[in-house]
């Protein structure tokens, strides 16, 4: 009986401490969450609040600080995995101060999910002229609509020059790439020198340089983009990826959960969830080639063909092959300084993933896809309900009151039965 009590108040304890665990985070996010959402799921008014914020943030010197900031941590946040958190830190601060100057329209920061228009990115709903402009702008490639008047730093304009015939990574790819990985610094590679880079790399003009990739204001939606698969990453395996973070810092050092990522410790940086207070909406209208509405016309969700530019390519159907996506050219890889044996293992893994992927198609095998592997979770979101655990742990605990009294149930229960068949 002695041990029965003693176990019994163990697990009480536990029940107590999961409690704590899920006041805290709720006392964390007291004034809500931010939902992240794909920008082809805006409204027109959401999408005019972007603009609106983005050219206030350009004109009122507010991003240049961001510039600032990047080129700053240039050297410390590429070719390391310490580029994952760093950029997540630089983006909840820029999310703040949009959020103010876009006057309330946005629910958070959008992001732009590029694998969706994988075949032909330069036909996204962000490269409309409506919204962020073309990425081939005519001239002297200053990007045009709405955004024309971004200036960089030293006053010139902003260039893009979108690569002609370069695919980027579509979605089944990504997908393969979060399954493929089952340890943060092969993540951590695979999103730094795979779709990330492509997409600076297709993109060009200033976002093809590490420095001032973020005077283009597409930038912040792209490594948003970023951010989101590096959650869903996070999700997999019923959370227990959550709290990953390591690796070899350059040959110099181990990254540790407690470094220092922008005057917080590693660990808060990565549990997002907690620290930040934002979550993400998965795609909708991209998923299906859609846009939110015509060019010129209101927010009630329009195909593509009442548009006057063409939407980004459905991901394909089964018994389609998942193509190589575009090289990295030895210009973007020198003015992004990129370490090309690093890029080199992410485009090994990458060929790797497309022949597997194919031998699957070859099989008459579903190729498996984020909403997969969110079921395969159990949940929705692939981040429901995460609080903090010993950063590094891999461990993650769900809590709720629900959830803590059913953890308190759960270890009497085992406590009892233990004690019976010791």
């Amino acid at each position: 009986m002695r041990v029965f009590n003693t176990l019994f108040a163990t697990a009480a304890l536990v029940a107590i401490a999961l409690l704590s665990s899920a006041n805290t985070a709720s006392a964390q996010c007291s004034s809500g969450r931010r939902t992240r959402k794909e920008i082809s799921d805006l409204t027109q008014a959401e999408v005019t609040a972007l603009i609106t914020g983005m050219r206030r943030m350009y004109s009122s010197g507010a991003a240049a600080r961001f510039v600032d900031r990047h080129i700053r941590m240039a050297e410390e946040a590429h070719n390391t995995p310490q580029f994952l958190p760093m950029h997540r830190a630089m983006l909840a601060d820029f999310e703040n101060e949009l959020l103010q100057a876009a006057g309330g329209g946005l629910t958070g920061l959008p992001y732009w999910e590029s694998t969706y228009s994988y075949q032909n990115p330069g036909a996204a709903f962000i490269f409309r002229s409506d919204v962020f402009g073309t990425a081939n702008p005519s001239g002297d490639g200053c990007i045009q609509g709405p955004l024309a008047d971004v200036r960089d730093p030293n006053g010139g304009c902003v260039r893009r020059n979108g690569q002609r015939n370069f695919r980027l990574h579509q979605p089944e790819l990504m997908v393969a790439a979060m399954t493929g990985s089952s340890d943060y610094p092969s993540w951590a590679r695979a999103m730094e020198y795979g779709q990330h880079a492509s997409v600076h790399n297709y993109v060009s003009g200033n976002m093809g340089n590490v420095n001032f990739s973020p005077t283009d204001p597409i930038f912040f939606l792209h490594h948003c983009a970023v951010d989101y698969w590096w959650a869903r990453w996070q999700g997999m395996n019923s959370n227990r990826n959550y709290n990953l973070y390591g690796g070899n810092h350059k040959g110099q050092r181990e990254l540790t959960p407690n470094d220092d990522i922008a005057g917080r410790r590693a660990s808060a940086v990565v549990d997002y969830f907690n620290t930040y207070c934002y979550e993400y909406q998965d795609p909708r209208n991209a998923v299906n080639g859609r846009e939110p509405f015509p060019l010129g016309g209101s927010s009630a969700t329009a195909t593509s063909t009442s548009s006057a530019s063409p939407t980004a390519t459905p991901t394909p159907g089964a018994g389609a092959n998942v193509t190589v996506p575009s090289g990295l050219t030895e210009e973007f890889i020198k003015q992004f300084r990129l370490d090309e044996a690093q890029a080199t293992k992410a485009r090994d893994m990458i060929n790797f993933f497309v022949g597997r992927l194919n031998d699957q198609v070859s099989r008459g095998q579903k190729l498996p896809t984020l909403a997969d592997l969110q079921a395969l979770g159990g949940s929705k979101d692939a981040a429901a309900t995460p609080t903090p655990t010993p950063a590094g742990s891999g461990a993650l605990v769900e809590v709720s009151a629900e959830k803590a009294v059913k953890a308190a149930a759960m270890a009497v229960m085992g406590a009892v039965f233990g004690a019976a068949f010791a």
